[in-house]
């Protein structure tokens, strides 16, 4: 079988006739049409090493498909004949890419197994966080803040209602928060991980619980 290298490489140099390419928003998206079936990307002798995983839909035949790949930050699309491969920038372009998708195609089960005797189906789902790359830079906002680096790091939303879902804020305003247990504490004082919403994008900082009320200007200062 050939090989998905060689097809992403024939498609992003444009030697695939047709091809049509939209670079938008840390990402390149590239469309063209060849009259094929899904099986040349699941039975492609590089499929594993490409670190590709099949996302499960409600639409799944020979005629469609769709494939995540998170070690190399893309997406690809087939439904009959007409190919979508999405390649991004960085994990959090990635990860609004995923959930696009999921929020997108009915979720599905990867198979379904059926008990004669105690007359039950039992139907078995894909983990979705298999999908997705870690965007919160743990270790980096720990150095920040015990050299006294305060900036704000960009996270994706996917990491951020993550984070919010975990356990109850100690502070909320819509989308900003900050957490309820903290990461550390120094000479006697807890440090938390908070998350500020702008313009719908996140952002991530290590901060004190007197900190709160001071964080949305520090953002506003560090942006503008």
């Amino acid at each position: 079988m050939p090989e998905i290298a060689e097809l992403i490489q024939s498609v992003t140099s444009f030697q695939t006739e047709g091809v049509v390419c939209e670079i938008t928003d840390g990402k390149k998206i590239y469309r063209w049409f060849a009259d094929s079936e899904r099986y040349f990307i699941d039975f492609a002798d590089d499929y594993h090493q490409h670190g590709l995983i099949q996302y499960d839909t409600d639409q799944d035949a020979p005629y469609f498909g769709v494939w995540i790949s998170p070690t190399k930050m893309l997406t690809l699309t087939y439904c009959e004949g007409d190919w979508s491969l999405v390649i991004c920038d960085n994990p959090i372009t990635y990860n609004s890419e995923v959930d696009l998708i999921v929020e997108f195609y009915e979720k599905a089960p990867g198979f379904v197994s059926i008990d004669i005797d105690e007359k039950t189906i039992t139907k078995y789902y894909q983990s979705k966080s298999d999908l997705y790359l870690q965007t919160i830079p743990h270790e980096q906002l720990s150095k920040d803040y015990q050299s006294s680096n305060r900036v704000f790091h960009q996270i994706s939303k996917h990491d951020a209602i993550q984070m919010l879902g975990e356990v109850p804020p100690h502070k909320q305003d819509g989308f900003s928060f900050i957490c309820s247990e903290p990461k550390f504490a120094i000479n006697g004082q807890n440090i938390y991980l908070a998350c500020l919403e702008k313009q719908n994008k996140f952002w991530a900082i290590l901060a004190t619980l007197s900190e709160w009320d001071e964080l949305f200007e520090w953002l506003d200062n560090q942006l503008s």
